[in-house]
């Protein structure tokens, strides 16, 4: 890194302690020769206090500049925003809401297939269970409910 390099808005660790600064302003000292020789530079930290440093091209190696990673990106797109929100949102679902498939699915269950599968099957691990019912009892709804429990 070279004096020269040093922006005003960059984060610098190695100013003050190992403190992450921000450079509010930098005023070169060039030499004879156009290179700069010395920069004061003014900082504030993330703290609020602030200071001026007069740094030296052979004090560089004591500075590194920070990536920036803390900084924010808003530039992403809103639909893929809401998706990744929606993913989120069904990863951590089954811990607050006991009946998920129920709430996340097409289907609405009667009493009897939600005793089978939440009370009676869900609880059972490992699970051995034979499902045998009537016709039209539903069955497929409660073996559809019970596999997306399991999956969540």
């Amino acid at each position: 890194m070279r004096l020269e390099d040093l922006k005003s808005g960059m984060n610098i660790v190695g100013l003050k302690y190992d403190k992450t600064v921000r450079i509010v302003q930098i005023n070169g000292i060039r030499g004879s020769d156009g290179k700069f020789q010395a920069a004061l530079v003014a900082w504030r930290s993330e703290d609020g206090s602030t200071g001026e440093e007069l740094l030296y091209p052979s004090s560089l190696s004591n500075l590194r500049v920070e990536s920036g990673q803390g900084q924010l990106d808003f530039g992403a797109d809103g639909f893929e925003m809401r998706l990744a929100a929606e993913a989120w949102r069904l990863v951590g679902a089954h811990v607050h809401d006991r009946h998920m498939a129920v709430h996340s699915s097409h289907v609405e269950p009667l009493p009897h297939q939600l005793i089978a599968v939440y009370d009676i099957m869900l609880n059972r691990q490992p699970l051995r269970f034979l499902l045998a019912d009537d016709p039209g009892a539903g069955k497929t709804i409660m073996t559809g409910l019970l596999v997306r429990e399991l999956i969540a």
